[in-house]
């Protein structure tokens, strides 16, 4: 049994369709940040699936968005302001699960950085990492006492 559209004062319905409104309007703006983010990922080769398929995801989730302020627009025309329609409720899950996909994927998009090979803890009182020929830090002791 969906929510009647009928319950509360014309006015709190007017209220709920601009909340919903700002909320869409909102992962709309997070999806295109997101988008724009990926480019600092550095994913190498074996995560390239991750991003292509987080910018599909983030293209499917602004489209949701766009077509459920579609729906929303045509619900306050006709004077409605009808938040549970299906062509809202459905756009508007299927923007939010698109988005969080989008999220799921840049965080595995990213390479791993953790490796043994990346770093060495320094050993020492003053040890000071300085990176050699491969990149790697190794440590330097600068202690001046015995």
């Amino acid at each position: 049994m969906s929510p009647s559209p009928t319950h509360g004062t014309p006015e709190d319905l007017r209220e709920a369709a601009k909340t919903y409104t700002e909320q869409t309007k909102l992962f709309v703006g997070l999806a295109s940040a997101l988008g724009v983010a990926q480019v600092f990922t550095g994913a190498d080769a074996a995560h390239r699936c991750y991003v292509v398929l987080m910018i599909v995801l983030l293209i499917v989730s602004v489209l949701c968005g766009y077509f459920t302020l579609g729906a929303l627009a045509g619900t306050q025309y006709e004077g409605e302001y009808n938040i549970y329609r299906p062509a809202i409720r459905i756009t508007s899950i299927l923007q939010v699960v698109a988005f969080l996909g989008a999220a799921v994927c840049l965080i595995l998009s990213r390479p791993d950085v953790s490796g043994p090979d990346t770093m060495q803890a320094p050993s020492g009182r003053n040890a000071v990492s300085t990176p050699d020929a491969g990149g790697v830090g190794r440590p330097q002791n600068n202690d001046a006492g015995p």
